[in-house]
């Protein structure tokens, strides 16, 4: 695991719009004196939600510290079937998201906000708990995260 190194996450995109103009975007961000990087590929099945990782008061093991949360990404190795990816404040509020086949979601920050019925934005609630649920078959994902 690498300690105290620059990570620069970066996203690009490029086409041609509706109106058949070409456009390209890119966006980078480098984060300095990251103190703690983690990257692993872990198996998630059918069925049930599967732990991925913690946010907590205490960095050890899959419990990342919310204060310095930096950015976590998560990788849909499957090319047949999707990945549900779950953020939940326990006690709170859930949030959660589709990653399609060979796609990929970036979390920016470990604090969420919803609201089913459409009301007003009341304020943000940290995340504790990162879930994953295969599809229809068992799925391979990859995480990177990082805190400074």
């Amino acid at each position: 695991m690498p300690t105290n190194g620059d990570m620069t996450s970066e996203y690009a995109i490029s086409g041609t719009d509706d109106s058949g103009q070409a456009y390209a975007l890119t966006q980078s961000k480098t984060t300095s004196s990251c103190t703690r990087v983690s990257k692993w590929r872990t198996p998630v099945p059918t069925g049930s939600d599967t732990l991925i990782l913690t946010i907590s008061d205490t960095a050890t093991g899959n419990a990342f510290a919310a204060t310095g949360f930096v950015k976590a990404a998560f990788f849909n190795q499957d090319a047949t079937n999707f990945v549900t990816i779950g953020y939940t404040d326990t006690g709170a509020e859930s949030a959660y998201f589709k990653i399609p086949t060979g796609d990929f979601h970036v979390l920016n920050s470990p604090d969420i906000e919803t609201n089913a019925t459409g009301g007003a934005w009341t304020g943000y609630n940290t995340i504790d708990v990162v879930t994953a649920r295969a599809d229809t078959a068992a799925c391979d994902l990859d995480v990177v995260i990082y805190n400074t």
